[in-house]
């Protein structure tokens, strides 16, 4: 099995075993439709000196996105070969 070390914080150089992802959301009444609409963000801090992590390769899409630089996640429906 192959392990990934996690990244390295940009701004304080501490290795992200956790971070800190907080998100926003904004819902505005749309009277037209009748619908709440979200328009929300998220920030990702490190734990350690509070640094902004959004521009950090794979955290672009929040933490439950998180793919290793390194890899490309195959496609489902791709067979893989082992």
């Amino acid at each position: 099995m192959r392990l990934h070390p996690p990244p390295d914080c940009p701004h304080c150089g501490e290795s992200l075993d956790s971070v800190y992802e907080t998100t926003y959301d904004t819902y505005t009444f749309n009277p037209a439709t009748g619908h709440y609409e979200d328009d929300g963000y998220l920030t990702i801090t490190c734990p350690y000196c509070n640094g902004k992590l959004g521009d950090v390769p794979g955290f672009e899409d929040g933490m439950c996105n998180y793919i290793p630089p390194q890899e490309v996640a195959p496609c489902p429906s791709t067979p893989t070969t082992p």
